[in-house]
């Protein structure tokens, strides 16, 4: 067996260490564009995912904070769990494929619309909240900046004139770069004045995802009011 010399020991980590660096420099080196490439792309990649929702709203001199749990299959299967505040806390709404259930626990009743009646599925999908971000809008890359220890880039967007609402003049969004996925958005009206927080947790992707989830329970005794 032929033992490999110090000399060839110290060429392998010399490569090694060139090549590691030019990877590292490629990705510290990105664009504004190329991360919202990244971010994109995500989307064809991923069949499930499952997370905790965090939104925090400012408005009128208060502030509301609203927590879901989300769990989403594609191409039509999504359930959202309220778990705070405390009067909104175990409303579910199920869309399982065929139909959207919506449970509401301080009247115990149950709504039930039909998938036909629904316009646009898509924008309940986490994606095309992200989507609905980034189209048409300048995006210019402010640095990476850690979030809960985790590396990331901090994007400013700024929506076409077409899309610019009182309340949302400009958003401030961390990527993950690991994921590559936003894991919070600050949203700022045309005074610069924070108006909304929203904080993506416990993000998992592609962890197969059973369709069992999305079988809706109705509650005992629970009233089921159909929507034509």
């Amino acid at each position: 067996m032929k033992l490999i010399s110090k000399k060839n020991i110290l060429t392998i980590h010399i490569i090694l260490s060139i090549i590691l660096f030019s990877i590292g420099c490629i990705e510290e080196n990105l664009t504004a564009e190329e991360i919202k490439t990244k971010v994109l792309d995500m989307d064809s990649s991923t069949s499930d995912y499952s997370y905790t929702m965090h939104t925090t709203t400012y408005y009128g001199g208060q502030t509301k904070e609203m927590s879901y749990n989300v769990l989403l299959k594609k191409p039509d299967k999504v359930k959202s769990i309220a778990i705070s505040p405390a009067n909104q806390s175990e409303s579910i709404s199920v869309l399982d494929g065929t139909n959207l259930w919506g449970y509401n626990p301080n009247t115990n009743t149950v709504k039930k619309i039909s998938l036909t009646n629904i316009s646009d599925i898509k924008t309940i999908d986490y994606y095309n909240i992200i989507k609905y971000f980034f189209d048409d809008a300048n995006v210019s890359l402010i640095g990476k900046q850690q979030l809960n220890k985790k590396e990331g880039y901090l994007l400013k967007i700024k929506p076409s004139s077409s899309k610019t609402y009182d309340l949302i003049d400009s958003t401030k969004i961390w990527v993950d770069q690991e994921t590559w996925l936003p894991l919070k958005y600050d949203t700022y009206d045309k005074n610069g004045t924070l108006t909304m927080t929203i904080q993506i947790q416990d993000l998992k992707v592609n962890t197969g995802i059973s369709d069992s989830e999305f079988v809706f329970g109705i509650p005992p005794g629970a009233e089921i009011i159909d929507s034509v």
